[in-house]
């Protein structure tokens, strides 16, 4: 697991919108699971204050998935 911190993927956040992305703490134990909605702006703020971390690989797309796989994976 490649964890960073959340401030670092904020563009990826909305209030009101279901995370994209598992929530971790420093310890990596799973705060907030991806589905999750924060409710406030001070709840978000105060995600970033802690240090809360995400794992990168939460982060990849299909897109990148497939731009990074050889070429005999690829129909």
């Amino acid at each position: 697991m490649r964890l960073i911190e959340l401030e670092s993927v904020r563009h990826h956040l909305r209030v009101g919108v279901p995370l994209p992305f598992n929530v971790r703490q420093s310890d990596q134990t799973l705060l907030l699971a991806r589905g999750q909605i924060v409710v406030g702006i001070e709840q978000m703020q105060a995600l970033f204050e802690r240090g809360m971390l995400v794992d990168m690989a939460e982060l990849e797309t299909a897109a990148h998935r497939v731009l990074k796989a050889p070429p005999e994976q690829l129909p």
